[in-house]
């Protein structure tokens, strides 16, 4: 049986823009086969197609211009196709989302989720704090520097002035006379140190290092500084310290006032 496949392209000639139709009749190829050899052509935009009573319809509209040969099986047929006026292409329709939204989360998104718009907050918080300059931690700096140094000067108004000589020789007898003794020697040894510093500051005399004896020989003709009650002082100190001589009561109380003679002199 010899087939004959019978191709024809309506119009032959037209624009871009112009759906075409080509039938098929009389071949060999079924619907399907005619169907996808139709939709294997490069230049034209397969619209639909139809099969009635062995007349294959195909409608499509060409993507470039020129003679242009449509191939099916082994069989072709080609238009003339001209430049057509530019057309505007239609909205793509919108896609309908009500079948998708809304949705339902498993549970463990959802705990994620919640757990992501917890932290949102804070993230906003450090986002704005980024981009934004620190005028509150430039403003704490400059309130700083500038009460520094009223600080600093309220503390060194505030810092203990230093004693006069007399007063600061009278301060120390005051914390002597509550001091516990146990050794006669040490309250001896403190009172004469107590007096000898504060003659040397006094009257600006190396004398804290100097025997009893070589302070009266220094002193001889400083008849102001070299007194009777010095002398006492002194002589009844070196006793106490070196000769190994108890005072008694009496006694001690003698050479405390005489010490606090010397200084309020």
């Amino acid at each position: 049986m010899i087939f004959l496949a019978a191709l024809l392209i309506t119009p032959q000639q037209g624009t871009l823009n112009e759906t075409y139709t080509l039938s098929v009749s009389d071949s060999p190829l079924n619907y399907e086969e005619a169907k996808q050899s139709f939709e294997k052509n490069p230049f034209i935009l397969p619209i639909s197609s139809a099969n009635e009573d062995g007349t294959f319809h195909f409608y499509f509209e060409p993507t470039v211009s020129g003679e242009l040969v449509i191939n099916v099986g082994k069989e072709t047929s080609s238009i003339t196709v001209k430049e057509g006026p530019q057309l505007i292409a239609k909205p793509a329709s919108l896609i309908d989302l009500a079948p998708v939204i809304p949705f339902k989360l498993s549970q463990e998104n959802e705990i994620f989720l919640n757990q992501e718009l917890a932290k949102e907050p804070h993230r906003n918080v450090s986002i704005v704090r980024s981009k934004t300059f620190p005028w509150f931690g430039l403003f704490l700096l400059l309130c700083i520097g500038a009460f520094l140094p009223f600080a600093i000067l309220l503390l060194k108004r505030r810092k203990k002035a230093p004693l006069p000589p007399r007063e600061e020789a009278l301060e120390e007898l005051k914390e002597m006379q509550t001091k516990p003794y146990t050794n006669t020697q040490d309250l001896y040894t403190d009172l004469t140190n107590l007096v000898r510093t504060y003659l040397e500051k006094t009257y600006n005399l190396p004398i804290t290092h100097l025997t009893t004896e070589e302070f009266f020989l220094q002193t001889k003709d400083m008849p102001g500084l070299r007194t009777p009650t010095l002398e006492f002082f002194l002589t009844e100190a070196d006793k106490v310290k070196f000769a190994q001589k108890v005072p008694t009561d009496k006694e001690i109380n003698s050479i405390v006032q005489a010490a606090k003679q010397l200084i309020i002199k």
